[in-house]
C-alpha cells in the first residue's frame, strides 16, 4: 500500500496538512510519511525518525526534535496507524515533493509555511509540484474540523480534457471514501456573434449551447456513475467565468478538485491567472491532478 505523504516545516499550515493527511491515511487505510525538506548543496541525505538521529551541522537538533514531536501526534490520533517521520537533504523542495509522489498514494501540502515550504502555493514550486507529480496533490486551506459532517459536498470541475477524468477518478474516490455528495461542475460561456457567410447569417443557438454542454456533462459522467453508483453525484451547469462558478460551488464544499491542464472554459485552471484565483481565494482544500498522477496506475 502506497502511503499518504505530507510535507512538514513546523508552521501551523503544515500542522494542519498533517492533521489532513491523517485523516485522508485513515480513509485509505495507508501508511502515513511526514517529510521535512532541509535546502542543502548535499542533496540526497535520509534520516528517519526513530531509527537513532545523527545530527549534523547542516541540521540543528531542535528539527530532529520536531519531527519526532509530530511523529508522535499523529501516532496518537491513531494508534493503529503507520507513521514514518523523515528528513531529506535537497537542493529544492519542488524536486523532493516531486520526487516522493513516485511513491505517494497522495502528497499533501500546507498552503503556505516558512523555510523550504514558503513558496508552496504562490511561487514556482506549487506550479511545479501540482503539474509534475506522479499522484494527486492535495493543498490544504483551514484548520480541519475535528468531527467533519459526514455529508459534505465533493466540487470537481469537468470540461472535456482526458485529464478531466483522472479529476473524475480521484473525486468520485475522495466522495466513496467520505461520504460526500460530488458537485460536478462544468462552466459554459455564450460569447459567440452572429457571423455572416456569403448572404446567409449564422446566429448561435444559445439554448443549443446550453443542451450540449449539459449533454457532454452526463456523458463524461456516464461511467463514473456505473462504476461508483453509491456515490450521489450533482451535475451542475454554470454559466459565465469558471472561477465564479467554482469558487461558488467550493463555498459548500469539504475539497475541490481540479485537472492541472484541460481545455475549454477550465484550459488554464492551473497554469494561468484562473489557477491563482482559485488557488488563492478557495476556502477549501483543493486537490490537483496532474497528466503523471494516474500514468501508471
Amino acid at each position: 500500500m502506497k502511503p499518504v505523504t505530507v510535507g512538514f516545516d513546523g508552521s501551523d499550515e503544515s500542522r494542519y496538512a498533517v492533521d489532513f493527511a491523517v485523516r485522508e491515511a485513515q480513509l485509505r487505510r495507508a501508511p502515513l510519511r511526514i517529510v521535512h525538506s532541509i535546502l542543502t548543496p548535499m542533496a540526497g541525505g535520509r534520516h528517519f525518525a526513530g531509527s537513532g538521529w545523527q545530527p549534523r551541522d547542516a541540521i540543528p537538533a531542535e528539527v530532529f526534535e520536531m519531527i519526532d514531536e509530530i511523529v508522535e501526534q499523529a501516532r496518537q490520533r491513531d494508534s493503529r496507524l503507520e507513521v514514518q517521520g523523515e528528513i531529506i537533504d535537497s537542493m529544492t523542495v519542488s524536486g523532493t515533493m516531486i520526487e516522493e509522489s513516485r511513491e505517494a498514494d497522495l502528497v499533501v501540502l500546507g498552503s503556505r509555511g516558512h523555510g523550504g515550504f514558503r513558496e508552496l502555493l504562490l511561487g514556482s514550486t506549487s506550479a511545479q509540484v501540482s503539474s509534475h507529480a506522479h499522484c494527486p496533490v492535495v493543498i490544504t486551506r483551514r484548520p480541519p474540523e475535528e468531527n467533519p459532517p459526514p455529508y459534505e459536498q465533493i466540487v470537481v470541475g469537468v470540461d472535456d480534457s482526458p485529464l478531466s477524468q483522472d479529476a473524475l477518478r480521484f473525486a468520485f474516490t475522495e466522495a466513496q471514501l467520505t461520504g460526500a455528495d460530488l458537485v460536478a461542475v462544468r462552466a459554459w460561456q455564450f460569447d459567440v456573434p452572429a457571423i455572416e457567410v456569403g448572404a446567409m447569417a449564422f446566429t448561435f443557438d444559445r439554448k443549443l449551447v446550453e443542451e450540449e454542454t449539459e449533454a457532454s456533462l452526463g456523458q463524461a459522467l456516464a461511467g463514473w456513475r456505473q462504476n461508483y453508483p453509491e456515490v450521489t453525484v450533482i451535475p451542475t451547469l454554470r454559466y459565465g467565468d469558471p472561477r465564479h462558478a467554482l469558487l461558488e460551488a467550493g463555498k459548500r464544499a469539504r475539497m475541490m478538485v481540479l485537472a492541472s491542464r484541460g481545455r475549454g472554459e477550465f484550459a488554464r485552471l492551473i497554469l494561468g491567472s484562473t489557477s491563482h484565483a482559485v488557488l488563492q481565494h478557495a476556502e477549501v482544500p483543493v486537490a490537483i491532478i496532474s497528466p503523471r498522477a494516474y500514468a501508471d496506475k
